[in-house]
């Protein structure tokens, strides 16, 4: 089993919060460092979704940030930061996310099902289509 694999089980298997984010920035940092751009968005989601739970909302966004940057966008990683956004009351900065959301989940193929996970988010937050411009 290589290392990543192994840093990866062990974090999940972890049942706390802060060794879980140890072991998932360990293997983070490994993953970036060999660029393995597959280990760097699950690391970075990970880590982000863990921050997420310990409501570490903006470290969460420097977590999900990271995956646009060295692995490419996607539709989900934008819903996420949107939605972190949201909870740190920037409107505007979530706004811009969720636009980018709609805009890759149009254009990649294997993406459209993301637009109905963000007309739910819009919805939940008084937000439409229209309010992303």
């Amino acid at each position: 089993m290589s290392k990543l694999a192994d840093l990866l089980n062990r974090a999940h298997a972890s049942a706390d919060g802060d060794e879980r984010l140890r072991l998932l920035d360990e293997g983070l940092a490994q993953a970036l460092a060999w660029n393995e751009t597959g280990y760097i968005a699950l690391f970075a989601k990970l880590a982000g979704q863990t921050c997420e739970q310990l409501g570490s909302f903006a470290r969460a966004i420097d977590y999900f940030a990271l995956i646009p940057r060295h692995v490419g966008n996607d539709a989900w990683t934008h819903l996420s930061l949107g939605k972190l956004h949201l909870a740190l009351g920037e409107r505007e900065q979530a706004l811009a996310c969720f636009k980018t959301c709609r805009e890759v989940a149009l254009r990649k193929k294997g993406q459209k099902q993301a637009i109905k996970f963000l007309e739910q988010e819009l919805r939940r937050n008084h937000l439409t289509l229209a309010d992303l411009g």
